[in-house]
């Protein structure tokens, strides 16, 4: 009787670690290119520090979670600040690093702290980006959203949404949220910088802000005496009321050797405006006031050893008390005072 041909067992143990090794295989190769991807920033797994979005270490502005819960608004929002401060991926900055910025936003650092306005800080303080939240309720449960946002363009990064079943699942959806978002920002691999910050004066223009920033750059890198003027009458006329444009505007006008009226009007309307003003800029106004329009040297000195009181490496201050100094013949007293504004 003829022998029947053996067929090949499918359920050995030899097939049966075959299979495992070919499936841990393709396991290990698609999580590796998974997190190639991601790290490289590739597609839309991508994280937004590997695809130079944002910086190693970024600071951000954390806004508050909008609900209609005032209380709940503060909960969510405290939990997720805490959450994201113990991440090595971004530098979440305090309300204190800011609070300073918003006063000359003219806005009291006391209110809630909305995406709109956390841009505009953002953009003024060279912050690349800021993150908003919300809850909304539905029928019982909560729907928790977060979203990273380009602080300048406004362009929507990245967003995640969790879903709590009642109150008490809403901190641990904080939790998990605060986790995604983290993935999604990235660890670090590559960078770019934020772009630096514009200048810390007062005025409740962002683009008056940005055209003073220009004329001060396009003053030190021209060093002319005219340069930063177009800039300047630009700024004031978008916002009348800023204080250190027009000061900047004066002083320019005086430089460049333009007539005695416009510098004086300029220097004046800052000296007008100056009790709106930081402590730095009402000084720098009133010292250029009692400078240039009064011609009283002794008090104008005085508010620049003010400004040095308030910072002793205050170029501005050395160097415009240096100038006092070699006028009124105190020539080693003026010499300290360039060498310091040198160094």
């Amino acid at each position: 009787m003829p022998q029947r041909e053996a067929r090949p067992r499918l359920l050995s143990w030899k097939y049966a670690l075959a299979g495992g090794g070919l499936a841990l295989l393709l396991l290990v190769f698609v999580t590796g290119g998974f997190m190639f991807m991601r790290n490289q920033g590739i597609g839309p797994v991508g994280s937004l520090v590997a695809k130079g979005m944002l910086d190693e270490r970024s600071p951000v502005i954390l806004t508050a979670f909008v609900a209609d819960d005032p209380s709940l608004s503060r909960a969510a929002t405290q939990a997720f600040r805490v959450d994201l401060s113990q991440t090595s991926i971004v530098r979440v900055l305090e309300p204190a690093a800011y609070a300073d910025a918003l006063k000359r936003m003219q806005r009291d650092p006391a209110d809630p702290l909305t995406v709109p306005i956390a841009r505009e800080l953002a953009v003024r303080e060279g912050v690349p980006a800021v993150i908003g939240g919300e809850i909304v309720e539905a029928g019982g449960s909560y729907v928790l959203a977060a979203s990273v946002v380009a602080a300048e363009s406004g362009e929507l990064l990245v967003t995640h949404r969790e879903t709590a079943q009642g109150d008490t699942e809403i901190i641990p959806s904080i939790d998990r949220l605060s986790r995604k978002i983290r993935e999604l920002i990235g660890e670090s691999f590559t960078s770019l910088r934020a772009d630096p910050p514009l200048a810390a004066v007062t005025t409740s223009s962002l683009e008056a802000l940005k055209l003073y920033s220009e004329a001060l750059e396009e003053i030190d890198r021209r060093g002319v005496s005219d340069a930063g003027i177009p800039l300047l009458e630009e700024a004031v006329a978008m916002d009348p009321g800023f204080a250190s444009a027009w000061r900047k505007l004066g002083v320019q006008r005086a430089n460049s050797g333009r007539e005695t009226s416009a510098v004086h009007e300029a220097l004046t309307r800052a000296y007008e405006l100056r009790d709106r003003l930081t402590a730095r800029e009402r000084l720098l106004a009133e010292a250029s006031y009692y400078s240039t329009v009064l011609d009283d040297r002794t008090r104008a000195a005085g508010a620049y050893d003010r400004m040095l009181d308030l910072d002793p490496s205050d170029s501005w201050a050395l160097t415009n008390l240096a100038v006092i100094r070699r006028r009124n013949g105190e020539l080693d007293r003026a010499l300290e005072l360039f060498q310091r504004a040198t160094a």
